[in-house]
């Protein structure tokens, strides 16, 4: 029921992020990133999605992997970190004309800041003074880790230091302060994106070039979960996430009875779940508010069933 309701439209456009109140100045901006992380929980589970990839990936590397389509935009670390996690999964015929710029750009951040940036500036436009803009969600940790699991999934020897200084900065925060390093996404999630940052970094074999920091955001993470899971969860995206951090986490026993009943309990006729509060997004008068999706929700919550089954 759930890919039937997935997969029924490969552009994903419902769950794209429609902005119409004004949003630099145009009637109507749009973000295609949500569709990406569907397609990303879909592809890791074996089907192949290659059209709707590809389309993706052009799509955001003729948008100069800004976040949304308006040229004022800057581009940011998460579409780029997702677009290189999804390149795999691809049929090899997008372009990527603005992505070594935009990656250069990105070094020269990480040189200059001393960590990943969540907005990456156009040097070439902006140089070291970037113009003025609400840039919202900067410092966001989960953001981060979903650059450096994009480089870490496909690996280049000339983005290497940029890697070690992002990873290494962010696992002494998150060391130090646990979830509090994460901004624009429910702590769940974010502790799903940690632990799997760790596991790249381990395969990947950085994990001992970074001294003690990854077992000091290990033990952090590892609290944090213990904390969430004692957390009353009220809602099937909520018990998915959940499930899913034990997963990451390397401990799927320790998902707690009843999750996966409240899950499947909540499932909708057409195989969708209703949606909830993903992401932190701008509203009118500088508002910012809760970007939901039932076609993310559902994705969230057929990866945490997936995991389950398999374990089971």
């Amino acid at each position: 029921m759930t890919e039937a309701f997935l997969m029924r439209d490969p552009s994903l456009a419902d769950c794209w992020e429609w902005h119409r109140e004004g949003l630099f100045g145009a009637p109507l901006v749009t973000s295609r990133f949500p569709a990406g992380l569907v397609l990303e929980v879909l592809c890791a589970r074996g089907h192949d999605l290659r059209g709707a990839v590809d389309g993706l990936l052009r799509h955001c590397d003729a948008n100069r992997y800004r976040y949304f389509d308006h040229p004022a935009c800057d581009s940011d670390s998460d579409t780029v970190g997702l677009c290189l996690r999804l390149a795999p999964y691809g049929g090899g015929t997008a372009a990527t004309t603005s992505l070594s710029a935009v990656l250069q750009d990105l070094e020269r951040d990480v040189a200059d800041l001393g960590r990943v940036p969540v907005w990456i500036r156009d040097w070439e436009r902006h140089g070291a003074t970037p113009p003025p803009a609400m840039r919202l969600g900067e410092h966001c940790g989960t953001v981060e880790a979903h650059l450096l699991t994009g480089l870490l999934a496909n690996p280049r020897e000339e983005h290497r230091a940029t890697l070690h200084r992002g990873a290494a900065d962010l696992l002494r925060r998150v060391g130090e302060v646990g979830l509090a390093a994460n901004v624009n996404y429910p702590n769940a999630f974010a502790l799903s994106t940690f632990f799997r940052l760790l596991a790249y970094l381990r395969v990947d074999g950085l994990s001992a070039a970074l001294g003690g920091a990854p077992r000091a955001a290990q033990v952090a993470l590892e609290h944090a979960l213990e904390h969430e899971l004692k957390e009353i969860v009220s809602t099937p995206q909520g018990a998915a996430l959940r499930v899913t951090a034990c997963f990451r986490a390397g401990e799927p026993q320790r998902v707690p009875d009843g999750l996966i009943e409240q899950i499947l309990k909540r499932q909708r006729y057409d195989g969708s779940w209703l949606a909830e509060p993903f992401a932190a997004t701008p509203n009118r008068g500088s508002a910012v508010t809760w970007y939901a999706s039932s076609t993310l929700t559902t994705a969230l919550c057929y990866e945490a069933l997936q995991l389950h089954a398999q374990f089971v």
